[in-house]
């Protein structure tokens, strides 16, 4: 399945993510068991592939500038 979001909807979805994973892990803490420790898991998973994402979304934007920039100097 493929999402289409811009830059500022991927970074709302980044700070979701990772209060998710900030709560996943503490409820992994206090109520061991295999349901906790998935859901913590799951979220990790989840905030790499929305981290890389981004970085990649990112490194995007940053070649069109500086190729935008080269263009201009010369």
């Amino acid at each position: 399945m493929n999402l289409e979001l811009n830059l500022m909807e991927l970074n709302s979805l980044y700070v979701a993510v990772s209060n998710q994973l900030k709560q996943a892990k503490q409820d992994a803490m206090e109520y061991p068991s295999d349901y906790f420790q998935s859901q913590f898991e799951t979220a990790e998973e989840l905030v790499e592939k929305v981290q890389e994402a981004l970085w990649a979304e990112c490194k995007m934007i940053d070649d069109v500038v500086a190729e935008a920039r080269l263009k201009t100097i010369k």
